[in-house]
């Protein structure tokens, strides 16, 4: 087991891997995420954790980008290269994605967020 140095981290993701999510492809969207991670020589820049249920099912598959607490809703494997090109190597907001990010008012979503 390799243990990565996480003083050079810029982004971790958050990826769900709970059951609605699974459905949309998640598990597919996270092995090419990764892949691409390797590929754009950002691994040691970039981690990725695969959780369970995050709580937005109708947005499925979603990632939760930290620090900047970022969401993105729907993503599946053919929107991986814009997220790790545009958003974490460039800084750019993938629009198409967008679903939230900390501190705004607005969810970018059909579905109606989950009352507790």
């Amino acid at each position: 087991m390799s243990n990565k140095d996480i003083t050079k981290l810029k982004h971790t993701l958050f990826m769900c891997n709970g059951s609605c999510c699974n459905k949309a492809g998640a598990e597919e969207m996270i092995l090419e995420l990764r892949k691409e991670i390797r590929a754009c020589g950002c691994f040691e820049e970039i981690h990725t954790v695969r959780t369970k249920c995050m709580g937005r099912c109708d947005d499925a598959a979603v990632i939760f980008v930290q620090p900047e607490c970022v969401w993105y809703k729907c993503v599946n494997k053919e929107d991986v290269k814009s997220i790790v090109h545009d958003y974490l190597i460039n800084n750019k907001i993938v629009e198409t994605k967008f679903l939230y990010k900390h501190g705004e008012s607005f969810i970018n979503s059909d579905a109606i967020p989950n009352a507790t």
